[in-house]
């Protein structure tokens, strides 16, 4: 049986999603997991890679579930032997043609800045601070150049294995809640670090050092050293997937 899950994390104390070698990632560690629980080296396929740091509100991954095991007890049990940085939400079962990764149809990506003239120690691990002056209507104008199809090959770093740069963002905007200030975008793909390097060009609109009419000429150089810096994976998060059935976000249908 062919169970799609979707699961929480903390991504602070772990090398990112894909297993590695050596080091603690979320998905070695829930594959140890799940072979604890079934006796049995158990795979499973993420939706995605978020690096080193970053967190996922919902992130989705599937693997077989064996025909001994009962079930309605999964959660329960999983969540039992995963640390408490790591919850699974739900389960459900997909065909055996369901793709987690490339039937993915919109990703919803955020960025978390937390504004005020000093840093807050409990926010370190979830925003990036920005410290007055900041001239956040020119990031709001700044992110309209983001819409749409364009090539981010300026927005991409030099790991990305992707074969092309062109990518199609459906939705990208900045909103505030007191001190807490997020860009969200959603698109079916990203480029690696594409979402740190457009958070950390917003970040040098806003304190001056680009115009917001910049951003087309970023986009079209394709240059990666005319961007802004990379910007720390503490404030991103993987907030949400879109699959092709059912029309709301977050579920397999």
């Amino acid at each position: 049986m062919n169970i799609c899950c979707q699961v929480a994390y903390d991504g602070t104390r772990y090398a990112g999603w894909q297993k590695q070698p050596n080091v603690a990632t979320v998905q070695g560690t829930i594959e140890n997991c799940l072979t604890r629980l079934f006796k049995k080296y158990t795979p499973i396929q993420g939706a995605g890679r978020t690096d080193a740091g970053v967190h996922a509100r919902c992130q989705y991954f599937t693997f077989a579930l064996p025909s001994f095991f009962p079930r309605e007890k999964l959660i329960t049990a999983l969540n039992s032997l995963l640390p408490p940085d790591i919850v699974v939400y739900s389960e459900k079962e997909v065909s055996p043609l369901f793709d987690v990764r490339r039937d993915a149809r919109l990703r919803w990506y955020r960025y978390c800045f937390y504004y005020a003239p000093l840093p807050d120690p409990f926010e370190r691990r979830y925003t990036f601070w920005i410290k007055p002056p900041f001239n956040w209507d020119a990031v709001e104008n700044a992110i309209s150049y983001f819409r749409g199809e364009n090539d981010f090959s300026a927005f991409r770093s030099s790991r990305c294995s992707a074969h092309r740069g062109l990518i199609k963002v459906e939705h990208a905007r900045l909103w505030r809640e007191g001190n807490h200030i997020f860009f969200d975008i959603k698109a079916r793909s990203f480029l690696h670090h594409m979402v740190r390097i457009s958070a950390g060009t917003l970040w040098e609109v806003g304190r001056g050092a680009f115009s917001p009419a910049s951003i087309p000429e970023i986009l079209a150089s394709r240059d990666r050293d005319k961007a802004g810096k990379t910007l720390e994976p503490q404030g991103l998060f993987l907030m949400d997937i879109r699959y092709n059935k059912g029309n709301l976000e977050g579920t397999v249908e």
